[in-house]
């Protein structure tokens, strides 16, 4: 997440649907991330956060093959509502 006034400079800093990122390029970006998080809140030179859920196969193929199918567009959906919540009660202003 970061402050929706950052977001032209997210795209500049090479920020996309990772999808369309390559490998190296994600792990750029990453340790981009990982250092933006320890600065203090006031430092908005990387101005970026995160919130991460992780989903082991067992839990993912558990879902799609229990008698009540619970598919991956569904548990995708769920997590990303988690994940909003969760920044949520860090106190981000969550709005796009």
């Amino acid at each position: 997440y970061c402050a929706l006034e950052n977001k032209k400079q997210l795209a500049a800093m090479g920020f996309a649907d990772s999808k369309v990122l390559k490998i190296a390029e994600r792990d750029m970006l990453f340790a981009r991330i990982q250092q933006s998080v320890e600065k203090p809140v006031s430092d908005v030179s990387t101005p970026i956060g995160f919130v991460a859920n992780s989903l082991s196969p067992e839990y993912i193929s558990g879902c799609m093959l229990s008698l009540r199918k619970y598919n991956l567009n569904e548990v995708s959906h769920d997590t990303a509502i988690g994940l909003i919540r969760r920044a949520l009660e860090k106190g981000i202003k969550v709005v796009e």
